[in-house]
């Protein structure tokens, strides 16, 4: 599973990148209505600041100067903790967020 993941990051079709992009974009915003519901527990709102904090800082964990592991941090981090954000929130709780995200952008 873990190969497949870094496989489709450094594979570039332009067409599977604006899937891939649209798709990024209705989880995120899904994320974003997970938040700012009142049923969401304080554990899942607090984690997904710090993903997107850390996503949106130009502080790394490994300066992105150095050759490869600057970057691989960004590769590997961020998507887990979008991962692990998405498993916090319930699975009923979610799943509605990502209909209206969809419902949303769609429109």
């Amino acid at each position: 599973m873990g190969y497949k993941i870094i496989k489709e990051i450094f594979e570039y079709d332009e067409k599977n990148e604006r899937k891939k992009t649209s798709e990024l974009k209705k989880q995120v915003f899904a994320l974003y209505l997970a938040y700012k519901k009142k049923e969401t527990p304080l554990i899942a709102k607090v984690f997904t600041v710090i993903v997107v904090a850390y996503a949106l800082s130009p502080i790394d964990l490994i300066p992105d100067f150095i050759p490869v592991l600057g970057y691989l941090d960004d590769f590997i981090l961020i998507p887990m903790g979008g991962c692990h954000c998405i498993k916090v929130n319930s699975s009923r709780n979610y799943g509605r967020m990502q209909k209206r995200s969809r419902d949303k952008i769609e429109k």
